[in-house]
């Protein structure tokens, strides 16, 4: 489960299906930004862009329905933006959260294993 601006989502980083998802739903945001920014429109038409390709991001990774849930205005760049920006950090917490986990697994197996071998 994630949990971003208070709610759940079925959600896992370490899940292959739910970070394939991601990796597609991010590229396709990398892509729209850029394709948007090359077109040299008008700004509001850029961040217009921007916000929808964000909606599909979040609806595409977290399900139908979720952007409105994490964005409560659209059309702002800025909640668009902090809706991304919570996203990665909990990315960030749940790949240190691992690294922990496992850290702690490997330090109580050294106990069974030899801490040298005699040849």
């Amino acid at each position: 489960m994630m949990t971003l601006n208070g709610i759940e989502f079925d959600f896992d980083f370490t899940d292959a299906d739910d970070l394939e998802r991601f990796e597609n739903a991010y590229e396709a945001l990398r892509t729209a930004q850029d394709n948007a920014e090359a077109q040299n429109e008008k700004a509001s038409a850029i961040v217009r862009s921007q916000c929808l390709a964000v909606k599909a991001f979040f609806d595409e990774v977290l399900g139908e329905g979720a952007y409105p849930q994490l964005v409560q205005k659209p059309s702002s760049m800025e909640q668009n933006n902090d809706a991304i920006f919570d996203f990665v950090e909990a990315y960030q917490k749940a790949m240190q959260d691992v690294g922990a986990k496992t850290q702690k697994r490997l330090e109580s197996f050294k106990k069974f294993t030899p801490k040298h071998r005699r040849t």
